[in-house]
């Protein structure tokens, strides 16, 4: 077995465990909502994942890569807990602030779906099966960037907010 596989499944286990304990705690709180939310997003993403690491042919390979369209949701839903936690989204009701996260990765998985533009075609390499690069290297970097530019909006937000 692949060592390298353990990586998801061990991630799979613990956005679980981590999931289910915020759950319990108050499910009602919607910080606590959004964070279930998110780890489920994860907890799916992870799974694909792990499939796709451990396949045993282009095949199946390729089908994990097709079915990982909605890699980009994560990190809107990561933004969109960030914004609720740190206090910038405080009217859960308004649509603007949610349609101007998730848009953009809505557009990021239809280009997915029917393109190569962002992730190329799976190839094999010691530890398994990996993305191949993306047919257009701009559109695929642009799409890295904005990715690390939802991470460190993110990590700003909760660093901002746990020193308050």
């Amino acid at each position: 077995m692949n060592l390298i596989i353990l990586i998801p499944l061990v991630s799979v286990l613990i956005s679980i465990v981590l999931g289910l304990f915020i759950a319990l705690r108050d499910i009602k709180n919607p910080i606590n909502k959004l964070f279930v939310w998110y780890s489920s997003l994860v907890v799916l993403f992870l799974f694909v994942e792990l499939g796709y690491r451990a396949a045993t042919s282009y095949d199946v390979a390729a089908f994990f890569w097709k079915i990982d369209i909605f890699w980009p949701i994560v990190s809107g839903a990561l933004l969109h807990l960030a914004l609720v936690y740190s206090g910038v989204i405080k009217d859960l009701k308004k649509i603007l602030p949610y349609f101007l996260i998730y848009i953009t990765p809505v557009i990021l998985m239809l280009i997915e779906i029917f393109t190569d533009l962002i992730t190329g075609a799976p190839v094999q390499d010691a530890w398994g099966w990996s993305f191949g690069f993306p047919s257009s290297l701009a559109i695929g970097f642009a799409v890295y960037f904005w990715i690390a530019i939802f991470h460190v909006t993110t990590l700003i937000l909760f660093i901002i907010t746990s020193i308050k």
